[in-house]
């Protein structure tokens, strides 16, 4: 008999890079970015005019994270983090935006332990 255990967590909506790369500034309004992404995560106001910012996170431990002693020694988890952080102008049509997309491993246990 096998048992498998895994650990995942996900916050927010996967961002789709290729409607990324369809913003343009000066072009893009408001309402179209809800079409693409939905609704923000956060928005407010930044120097009078609206700012949103949509966020995606998701971890997936590793499998021998769960394995008895073993995992102590030697665990790992994989990170996708992903923000697109929005400004808009007084007609609410981007203005500046900044998108990052940062999938990261980190190991911990003690074999991986930097003292």
């Amino acid at each position: 008999m096998c048992l498998l255990i895994v650990g995942c967590a996900t916050s927010g909506k996967e961002i789709n890079v290729a409607q990324v790369e369809n913003i343009e500034k000066g072009k893009t309004t408001y309402t179209e970015m809800v079409e693409m992404f939905g609704p923000p995560q956060w928005g407010g106001l930044v120097n009078g005019n609206r700012a949103a910012n949509w966020y995606f996170m998701r971890t997936a431990s590793h499998g021998k994270n769960f394995i008895p002693i073993y995992g102590a020694f030697d665990s790992s988890m994989d990170v996708d983090h992903q923000r697109l952080d929005v400004q808009f102008d007084e007609n609410d049509v981007v203005e500046n935006f900044v998108f990052s997309d940062n999938p990261n491993r980190i190991n911990s246990g003690l074999i991986n332990a930097n003292y």
